[in-house]
């Protein structure tokens, strides 16, 4: 069986990934849906060692046998780049491809907020991607350094397992670490990375204590750190790091990461409603002082009401980012009333058809926002959103 054909078909049908096990036919995600490729029989344990040799150097054949797993790059001229992860499964060769574009997609073609361009040029901090496997989350990094590179004079280091997108030095130059072959582990890397003079780091996964611990770090000594990380929404990411700690440093973690936070995207990929390919939905939970002090307080319960009033500023909750695409037929109205997290809220929101706002609520938040000294963008306000944003500063303004 001829792996480049099946590559070729794969990048010429624009499927996400192609599964290779043994008992099956080749199978491609298409649409988030699996499918066979063509015609084809059932693999033997024979084909899949096949293939794994065809693509797999001699250092990734010892990293399978010493750990019965391993993940890699592997480039064919004239097709395209991908993503492999080679695993076990019944004692046989499983293997799994994911197209790599050989260019790095600019953050406007992805669909991602605008404001994501303002996270890429802050000097320090930490910014976190979330999002379920295959979400797009590397996607989105490497999108954000690759803006960085084009556009500021920086030195950039990413970890990465394996390099999925390779970087130019552009305006900046870009040291690419792979685990495995250019370092040992995510954590040997970031140990070491801080004698290396970067200015910005990004990492491919931030999995443990460890990790989160030496990004944080580096975050809080001047550094501007990207990182990727599993959670199911932005307040999530926060819960998820304080449980890696015992409780009784706990307090130490939440005061340090509101000195450091600077934003967590959380994003899940959609089929488009006209059925070519998919788009992102983005919720953005941005480090204003008022998110910080609720993250320092480990008030998080109340984070859903300000990132929900904080849209002139560039938050959004993910029933705002579905409203927005339900809103320009972007998607279909099941495929966001699935992945919300809030189906009634997100009911009420995508169905409000007159977005301005009565004079007694423009005339209220603009003397609040004087006697606060804070902005607001009434255009961007609903009337259910200005009524709650008037109590949420009565109370800062009483309390």
């Amino acid at each position: 069986m001829d792996i480049k054909e099946l590559l070729g078909q794969v990048v010429q049908g624009g499927a996400s990934d192609l599964h290779i096990a043994v008992g099956a036919p080749p199978l491609i995600r298409h649409q988030g849906a699996l499918k066979p490729l063509s015609n084809l029989s059932p693999l033997t344990s024979e084909n899949t060692q096949g293939i794994f040799d065809a693509v797999a150097s001699e250092a990734d054949r010892g990293r399978l046998l010493r750990d019965r797993e391993v993940d890699f790059a592997y480039s064919l001229p004239g097709v395209g780049r991908f993503r492999v992860n080679a695993c076990y499964q019944r004692s046989s060769l499983k293997l799994t491809f994911r197209p790599v574009p050989f260019e790095v997609p600019e953050l406007a073609a992805l669909g991602l907020p605008s404001v994501c361009r303002n996270l890429s040029l802050l000097s320090r901090g930490l910014i976190l991607i979330c999002g379920p496997v295959g979400s797009g989350k590397s996607t989105t990094m490497s999108a954000m350094v690759d803006h960085i590179n084009r556009t500021t004079t920086r030195h950039i280091v990413t970890i990465e397992e394996p390099i999925e997108y390779l970087h130019k030095n552009r305006k900046s130059l870009v040291t690419q670490r792979e685990v495995g072959s250019d370092t040992t582990s995510f954590l040997s890397a970031l140990r070491h990375v801080l004698r290396q003079d970067p200015d910005v780091i990004a990492i491919g996964e931030l999995r443990d204590i460890e990790t989160v611990s030496v990004a944080m770090r580096a975050a809080e000594v001047g550094h501007l750190v990207l990182g990727t990380f599993h959670a199911r929404s932005a307040v999530e990411a926060i819960e998820r790091i304080y449980s890696l700690y015992p409780s009784e440093l706990r307090a130490e973690v939440r005061f340090q990461l509101s000195t450091i936070f600077e934003a967590i995207l959380y994003q899940v990929l959609l089929p488009r409603a006209d059925g070519l390919g998919r788009v992102a939905a983005v919720e953005v939970l941005l480090g204003n002082r008022a998110i910080k002090n609720l993250i320092r307080d480990d008030h998080l319960a109340e984070i859903p009401n300000y990132q929900f009033l904080g849209r002139a500023s560039g938050m959004r909750s993910m029933n705002q980012a579905l409203a927005e695409l339900l809103s320009s037929g972007s998607i279909t109205s099941e495929e966001a009333l699935r992945v919300s997290p809030d189906p009634d809220g997100l009911k009420s929101i995508a169905s409000l058809p007159d977005r301005s706002l009565r004079l007694d609520q423009r005339s209220l938040l603009l003397d609040l926002a004087k006697r606060l000294k804070k902005s607001v963008n009434l255009e961007a306000l609903t009337e259910s959103e200005a009524s709650q944003l008037i109590q949420v500063w009565q109370r800062e303004l009483t309390g």
